[in-house]
This record gives C-alpha cells, structure tokens and sequence, in this order.
C-alpha cells in the first residue's frame, strides 16, 4: 500500500536549549488532551473505512523527523517532532508533504506571555472531472506523548453534476484547537488554527514560453508538458521580457497568457497528477 509521507521543513530544526519549540514541548507533555493539527484527506471513503477497521484512530508511524501512514491520501498538518541524536536533542515543525498537491500558503508561529498560536493555511487544486466524487476532510491528531494519528469524523463533500464546466473556489474547511494547560497557578493556552481551501481548476495541456526584445518582436518560442517544465529557463540576452501561455482546452477561458519580466520571479505550472489532483510546478527564469 502506498505510504505519505510528512516532511520536516529543516529551516524549522531548532535546538532544544532556548528555543519557542522547547516551551511548546513542555506544555504539550502536561496536557492530557489530543491536539488537532490538520486534515488528512481522502478520496474514497471505502478505502480509510477499510483501515479503521474496528478502531478509531489510524496512527503514522515515525522514523526519526519522518511520519507516514499507511492509507492512500494526502495529509496536511503541522506538527512537532523530538529526536534525541548523539549531539543533542531536537524539535521541529513537522508539515504534510505538499508534493501531492496541496499548496502551503501560509504558516506562522506567534508565542507571547501565556499563549502560543499557530497558523496553516493551504489550497488543494483538484480537476473539475474529479469534483463528483466525495472528499473527506479527516482530522489529524497528536497525542502529549508525540503520536500521530488519524481520528473519525471528518467532513466529507461532493460537487454538482456540472462541475466538468465550473472553475474557481469550492468550499474551505477551517478547524481551531485549544488546549490550557495550568502548572503552579499559571495557565498556557496553545491554539492552533487549520484552513485547507478546495479549489477547481483546469490543468494546462501546454505552456508555451515566448520571448520578446525591447521592440515587442518574438524571438523564440518554446511549447513545453506542464510536468516536463524545466526547473530553470535562462532567456537570450536580448530577451526584454516572455509571454506565458498557458493552453487548457476544456476550461471557459481556453489561453491563459502572462508577463514576465526580470525580477517577476518563477514562472509556475499547474500539471494533472493520476488521481486528478493538481501538482504545482515551479521554473526559475534566470536572467
């Protein structure tokens, strides 16, 4: 069966001595509530059914900074991980991989006097000829003592029969979790808030990349599969500017096109993955 994985975001590795992570890890060891930290979402409810089986929960194994759980779908959370090494121990934040295609828009961390609040939004780009089936918004738990897991109750929801023709923003989820914890008189108050927007959207069948002089003429132009973008693109010398074309036949709007001049940033592609979820690909222009 085919595992997902959950990345660690190694920027976030921190020492324990000192750092925000270290308070937040103490603060979870005295609570005795789970804590919900994301989705873990699902295509077909048969599937997660089957792994439930006659339990509630569903738990990821851990491999060091590492989380996998054995069911087919794509988790989305924010964590925290303790791996005691030879050199020391260390916590990190630990992310859903997006690779499958859900889109981090946004993270953020705010520890204040009594309070520590953490922020994650994201995007999952799907097909419109994928919107009739259900999805189900699972919640994903962790436990005082690091586990992770997958509960019951999640929130399932279906499209309209003319979604093959509709496009744009779908619906959002957005859970909160609040746990206090009080040592010596002293309360902590630890919230965490997730928001994961459903959106559809029609992948490119082509993007084509033109380059243009100062005096507005075409000087090449080059047709590229979304998936097959090369990771850098450095233009001609005398390239002032390109035109992205991106070409979706069956959307109301079949070309997309775009400018992009140096300093714009990457130019980014949206491709199909095999089971209808878009997978965002990014190539820097190198000027």
């Amino acid at each position: 069966m085919k595992k997902i994985k959950a990345l660690i975001f190694i920027g976030l590795v921190l020492l324990l001595s000192g750092c925000q992570l270290a308070r937040e890890w103490e603060e979870r060891e005295r609570s005795h509530e789970d804590e919900m930290i994301g989705f873990f979402v699902t295509f077909w409810d048969d599937d997660i059914h089957r792994a439930f089986g006659n339990e509630d929960r569903i738990y990821a194994i851990q491999d060091r900074f590492n989380f996998t759980f054995p069911i087919n779908g794509i988790p989305f959370f924010v964590g925290v991980a303790r791996q005691d090494l030879d050199d020391g121990t260390y916590i990190s934040f630990a992310f859903g991989e997006t690779g499958d295609g859900i889109v981090q828009e946004y993270f953020h961390l705010h520890h204040g006097d009594g309070f520590t609040r953490r922020t994650l939004r994201g995007t999952l780009y799907i097909s419109p000829r994928i919107a009739s089936e259900i999805f189900t918004f699972n919640p994903i738990f962790q436990t005082a003592q690091n586990a992770v897991y997958i509960g019951r109750g999640g929130s399932s929801v279906s499209s309209h029969s003319d979604s093959d023709i509709w496009e744009g923003d779908w619906r959002t989820f957005s859970k909160q979790s609040e746990i206090v914890t009080t040592v010596n008189g002293v309360s902590h108050t630890r919230t965490t808030n997730i928001e994961l927007g459903l959106r559809l959207q029609h992948a490119a069948e082509t993007i084509t990349i033109i380059q243009m002089d100062e005096n507005h003429h075409m000087l090449t132009r080059d047709v590229f599969a979304p998936a097959d973008m090369p990771g850098d693109f450095t233009p001609l010398s005398h390239t002032a500017y390109l035109i992205i074309e991106a070409f979706r036949p069956y959307a109301q709007i079949p070309v997309q096109r775009s400018l992009v001049g140096e300093g714009d940033g990457d130019i980014v592609a949206f491709y199909e993955g095999e089971n209808g979820v878009l997978i965002r690909r990014f190539t820097q222009v190198v000027w």
